[in-house]
């Protein structure tokens, strides 16, 4: 198992936030890919956008757990490297009206009272 930190950028809605991945390469890699965990999920509360559940699943064509062009999946070419660059992209890069549109989809109720 290998553990991944990544910022997130300025300007972005994640700057200055710091978000754990936990990757399993299996016996069988390059030929098998990974699989790949968010860690930081809140205790499986935030769902920080729709590409990363709050259950810690990460959706990318590369992992297969995304739908994709074939050209998109995961073959015994494909590089850890890829996997890192494309989570990054599609982590941070969201457009501002697809956060929106998001956040207004989920009930955040039970954010409103915070305890010391």
């Amino acid at each position: 198992i290998m553990k991944i930190l990544i910022t997130g950028p300025d300007g972005t809605p994640y700057s200055n936030g710091c978000f754990i991945f936990d990757v399993y390469f299996p016996n069988e890699y390059p030929t098998t890919l990974p699989s790949i965990n968010l860690e930081t999920t809140g205790n499986h509360t935030v769902r920080f956008n729709p590409n990363l559940y709050n259950d810690g699943k990460v959706c990318l064509s590369i992992l297969n757990t995304w739908h994709g062009r074939p050209e998109e999946k995961w073959n015994a070419t494909s590089t850890f490297l890829q996997v890192v660059v494309l989570n990054d992209y599609y982590f941070f890069s969201i457009i501002e009206d697809e956060i929106s549109q998001y956040y207004e989809s989920i009930d955040l109720s039970g954010n409103n009272h915070v305890t010391r």
